[in-house]
């Protein structure tokens, strides 16, 4: 059979810079991007008062801002090509998971919460 080819990039989506350049070189090497999936996410698996300053900083880094900043990196080159579909499929903070085990809280977030 005949199938596409597949690339990867490895990149810190909590660092805006790494992003904006990672989809810089996609674009370059692949052309447009049609699908974004952000399904990134942690949690840390004990009671929240018990969070320090930096896991906060840390979950609200990867589980939200890394959301902006693929969405400033890929969403204008859709929109100027009036095609592309974003998937948010790791926002754990927001489905009501909050302390299970990390693959299972993933498996079930991506699939039944979306």
């Amino acid at each position: 059979m005949n199938y596409p080819k597949a690339y990867s990039y490895t990149c810190n989506v909590t660092n805006r810079e790494e992003v904006m350049k990672t989809a810089g070189k996609v674009q370059n090497d692949i052309g447009s991007v049609t699908i974004l999936v952000n399904n990134a996410g942690i949690m840390p698996c004990h009671p929240f008062l018990e969070h320090s300053a930096e896991e906060i900083e840390r979950v609200m880094n990867l589980n939200i801002m890394a959301h902006f900043w693929t969405l400033q990196a890929f969403l204008p080159d859709m929109i100027k090509h009036n095609h592309g579909h974003i998937v948010a499929a790791q926002i754990k903070i927001l489905s009501g998971i909050i302390c299970r085990r990390s693959s299972r809280s993933i498996k079930h977030c991506t699939v039944q919460r979306i």
